[in-house]
């Protein structure tokens, strides 16, 4: 997910998940998905919000600090990786490293619209008879 800007650094690929919420949120959610997600992001002593409305399987996405179903605390290098495909909550919430409060059925619509693990296959592909 992370792209390669004109000057060959990587992108952000916390703002850059950020941006493509709305458009995932039409084919990851439906009219029954509803509830807000504040994300604060820790980074050199500083908290980063991001804040996820969703009604009726749309999404938007503000920067304000507001109230929230659900509250995820993380850093930011670790949620660069979740986004980026290359890790998942679960793990982390077991080790402390991420703090959820609040509704766990927003999590599950964040997690909806999280982009597949890297290298993650359909299990059905796996089943005898199948291809994948």
């Amino acid at each position: 997910m992370a792209a390669v800007d004109a000057g060959t650094h990587p992108a952000d690929p916390t703002a850059e998940f950020f941006a493509q919420v709305p458009y995932r949120a039409r084919t990851a959610l439906t009219h029954r998905h509803n509830g807000t997600i504040l994300i604060e992001l820790l980074e050199n002593g500083r908290r980063e919000p991001w804040h996820i409305s969703v009604e009726h399987g749309q999404a938007s996405v503000s920067r304000e600090h507001r109230a929230a179903d659900c509250t995820l605390t993380l850093e930011r290098s670790l949620f660069d990786r979740i986004v980026d495909g290359e890790a998942q909550f679960g793990p982390y919430l077991f080790r402390g490293r991420v703090l959820l409060k609040g509704d766990f059925q927003a999590f599950a619509i964040l997690r909806r619209l999280l982009p597949d693990m890297k290298g993650a296959r359909d299990p059905r592909s796996l089943a005898p008879g199948r291809r994948g």
